[in-house]
């Protein structure tokens, strides 16, 4: 039996783990990857970084939300790492390993100066006191590109310009970069392994399908549908205070 794999057994132990996905040395490369890379499934290597970073100015425009996922292996700790073309990498904060986000402030003014805005990466540091690097994110603003009329005075305040028909939800969701994805690896294909996995498609095609579901329901369908809501609830009510007016 190498490295305690039974070879007549395809679930060594009986654990309900293939032998090919089972983790021996806890890094995050199951032994399927490590012989398909020429690595021995006993050691110890650099586990893979941070998947599925992303970064987005919020609605304030001063505050960069940092979101990711685990790329496994005993991670201790996430340090936060910003950079542009002004200054150098630096870490500018760390979280714990059961945490995957970060805010960041970030001065308007620094906004506008060319080279300025910064990107970012997450580095996962590992109980064995080695670490590994996300890839850049760099964040995209946040917010509501629907114009609105202004009504000053009593009974003033803000009117949409676009006939409600003409909006619909997914305007509304791309408009403030709210993600749409079911696909685990945002479109980029490289879930399983950094490779293009097998149900790519099938995630891809509903996302499609989501967009173009929201796309069809626009925001004079969920007025109306508010309104006939309440004109039952208003009809319900009417109809048990008289029921219970002849009752009495």
């Amino acid at each position: 039996m190498q490295y305690g794999l039974d070879p007549n057994n395809p679930d060594t132990g009986n654990t309900g783990i293939p032998d090919g996905y089972k983790n021996l040395a806890g890094d995050g490369w199951n032994n399927l990857y490590k012989y398909e890379h020429g690595m021995n499934p006993g050691q110890f290597y650099t586990p893979p970084p941070p998947r599925n970073v992303q970064a987005r100015l919020d609605s304030t425009g001063t505050n960069v939300i940092l979101t990711w996922e685990s790329g496994g292996g005993p991670v201790s700790k996430y340090g936060i790492i910003a950079a542009n073309a002004l200054f150098p990498p630096a870490e500018i904060g760390q979280v714990s390993a059961s945490v995957f986000s970060f805010t960041d402030h970030v001065e308007p003014l620094l906004m506008s100066e060319p080279g300025a805005v910064p990107g970012y990466q997450i580095r996962a540091y590992f109980s064995n006191g080695s670490h590994a690097d996300s890839g850049l994110a760099r964040f995209t603003k946040s917010e509501l590109d629907i114009e609105a009329q202004i009504v000053r005075g009593p009974g003033g305040g803000y009117t949409l310009a676009r006939d409600l028909q003409k909006v619909s939800i997914a305007d509304i969701i791309t408009a403030v970069d709210e993600p749409l994805d079911a696909t685990q690896c945002g479109g980029k294909e490289n879930c399983h392994d950094e490779q293009r996995c097998m149900t790519h498609d099938l995630w891809a095609k509903l996302n499609d399908k989501m967009y173009e579901y929201l796309d069809s329901v626009k925001l004079s369908d969920l007025v109306a549908q508010q309104a006939a809501r309440k004109e039952s609830v208003s009809v319900l009510q009417d109809k048990r205070g008289k029921e219970a007016a002849v009752s009495a």
